[in-house]
């Protein structure tokens, strides 16, 4: 891929020409009949795989420490990344070239605002999504992560973008409608999943081996929701960062990102009590993947599909489409993972999983539908004006 870079801006006539341009205009009212052109089915569609892959993470990394107990959701989030790291930096290096130099595509200056929304996305997505979303799962459970990381990400996301005057509100009550059928959705398949824990006699992490309806359980789950609660807010600001950045190739931009997660990683791990040194996480890792079995394919999914394929993925979708439709994706994960467990765990589905997951398909499909439309009509406009005033 080659990283182009032009001096025409986002509302000149070149940048309309090329299709570069995503914007809408609240004078021209997208018409329903409108379909979305094939430069967002590309990015939809790697949206679908990209959640089965997170939902998977759900289930995998639900366990992925429980044969070590000697190493900490943090330092396995300093390894995670860096290897993601370093596999990121070498498959960009190989994909994306600069089409000035030929070489590497350059990274910007450290004084420029660029460099801050890196910096921004970096330690909010590189660096605490995965630690504290980690933290979350291992004291919640599959399902009650996945709903978290699903209706209040697209929710946040939506109003944060709305407000800062990133995208135009075209249809706001058809959206605003089908956002809240869709989060309406994922938190009734929240509660399927608290009631069926409370049912087995307590609110608790019922694969790790917790049991008994303990008021220490029940604490320990709350505050899980809470990790997951501030990591979705991480998310969020993430998910804006790769927007704002999206005149940079995804694989590039992802290695940044997770290049600046590291050195944030590793400067918790000096500051945090009671966590091993560099040397002794790497010293912990060797001893883990020789022990465990289970650990060494969590670390190996997490590292390449989780991380350098789902987030290359964002990073390509955020260049095609707008957050709130990138970000709306992840509520598809509460279905998906509701089926997972069952298949592996054998856990009850319930009827107000099943209605909660028809409610999150119906909600996603047409606010999907609404932001692609939208966004495709509007280029069509600016084309013609363009082509009109060429003639």
């Amino acid at each position: 891929m080659i990283h182009r870079r032009t001096l025409a801006g986002k509302d000149s006539p070149a940048a309309v020409a090329l299709g570069t341009d995503d914007s809408t205009s609240d004078d021209v009212p997208p018409s329903m009949s409108s379909r979305p052109d094939l430069a967002t089915l590309w990015p939809l569609s790697a949206l679908a795989v990209a959640q089965i892959a997170e939902s998977g993470w759900h289930i995998l990394g639900f366990g992925v420490l429980d044969d070590v107990p000697y190493m900490s959701p943090l330092e396995f989030t300093v390894v995670r990344q860096t290897l993601t790291w370093i596999l990121l930096t070498i498959w960009a290096r190989l994909a994306e070239k600069d089409e000035v130099t030929g070489g590497p595509v350059p990274f910007p200056s450290l004084r420029s605002a660029t460099f801050g929304k890196l910096v921004v996305g970096g330690v909010t997505g590189g660096c605490l999504v995965q630690l504290l979303y980690l933290q979350g799962l291992v004291m919640t459970s599959p399902t009650t992560t996945s709903v978290w990381d699903g209706p209040l990400l697209p929710v946040i996301v939506f109003c944060v973008t709305i407000l800062m005057g990133r995208e135009k509100l075209h249809n706001p009550t058809r959206r605003i409608a089908s956002l809240f059928l869709t989060c309406s959705g994922s938190f009734l398949v929240l509660f399927g999943d608290y009631h069926h824990r409370l049912g087995e006699g307590g609110v608790t992490n019922t694969y790790a081996g917790m049991s008994g309806a303990s008021a220490l359980a029940t604490r320990r789950f709350m505050i899980g929701n809470l990790v997951i609660l501030v990591q979705d807010c991480c998310h969020a600001l993430m998910a804006i960062m790769q927007r704002e950045l999206k005149e940079y190739p995804p694989l590039t931009l992802t290695s940044w990102l997770f290049g600046i997660g590291v050195v944030a990683n590793l400067i918790i791990i000096m500051l945090t009590p009671g966590t091993a040194s560099i040397s002794g996480v790497i010293f912990k890792t060797i001893k883990a993947l020789s022990e465990s079995h289970q650990f060494m394919v969590g670390l190996a999914f997490a590292v390449v599909v989780m991380s350098a394929f789902t987030y290359s993925v964002l990073s390509y979708a955020s260049r095609h489409l707008e957050s709130s439709v990138v970000t709306l994706f992840a509520a598809a994960q509460p279905p998906i993972t509701v089926a997972m467990e069952f298949f592996f765990f054998k856990t009850p589905i319930g009827t107000s999983k099943i209605v909660g997951a028809i409610m999150v398909c119906c909600g996603m499909f047409y606010f999907t539908k609404l932001s692609t439309t939208a966004t495709a009509h509007q280029r069509k406009v600016e084309k013609r004006k363009t082509s009109s005033l060429v003639i």
